[in-house]
């Protein structure tokens, strides 16, 4: 059975929420420097751009906040140009994107 629109959007959460944690204070030098995290934090941002993907474009427009085509566009960018991913915007992306996903998110699901 495929989730719901409300659990993708709650898969979002996590997924923006966990990335967040899991950065810390890093630096892109840092990320590069450690396999683990630098794969954990990818999946993580591919995680948020699968589950925007799923959502209906009724849903997303009830949704301000989210750069719903931009999330769906880096997913697409870090499946498709896993040979060459740059921490510094794997960072920035963290960094700057996902606060403002996380708090429309835990809006719009309550």
């Amino acid at each position: 059975m495929q989730p719901s629109e409300d659990e993708r959007l709650q898969h979002m959460l996590d997924a923006a929420r966990e990335a967040i944690v899991l950065l810390g204070e890093a630096s892109p030098d840092d990320v590069g420097g450690d396999r683990k995290l630098a794969l954990s934090l990818v999946k993580l941002i591919e995680l948020v751009g699968e589950a925007a993907s799923h959502v209906s474009a009724s849903r997303r427009a009830e949704i301000a906040g989210v750069a719903w085509a931009k999330a769906i566009a880096t997913r697409n960018r870090l499946i498709h140009g896993y040979h060459d991913i740059d921490h510094s915007i794997v960072v920035q992306t963290i960094r700057e994107d996902f606060p403002p996903i996380v708090a429309a998110l835990q809006a719009a699901l309550r």
